[in-house]
């Protein structure tokens, strides 16, 4: 048994996976920076516009929430909701069309 557990703590203390586990600040600040301006997630109301004026703070936190879900494997059940929007080929062509 002691085996085991030495041979899982050996896995989860591994410094590369920690390390990779790990979203920074600037990624966070590099994605919040290609968001078009008033658009909205479809679901909660948040708006484009209430992040992309946001000071580091809010995106340095954002980094540490995300760096757990990562790490510890857990998220909240608002991550699994998501909204679809069709996008036409064609927007002289009729919407109801299958070709479409």
């Amino acid at each position: 048994m002691m085996a085991l557990r030495s041979e899982i703590n050996g896995m989860v203390n591994l410094s590369a996976s920690v390390g990779d586990s790990i979203i920074s600040c600037t990624e966070v600040l590099d994605a919040a920076s290609t968001l078009k301006d008033n658009k909205s997630d479809g679901n909660t109301g948040m708006m484009s516009d209430q992040i992309i004026p946001a000071c580091d703070n809010l995106f340095i936190h954002i980094s540490f929430m995300f760096s757990s879900m990562v790490m510890h494997g857990a998220l909240s059940d608002d991550f699994f909701v998501s909204t679809m929007v069709p996008i036409p080929k064609s927007k002289t062509a009729g919407i109801t069309l299958l070709s479409n």
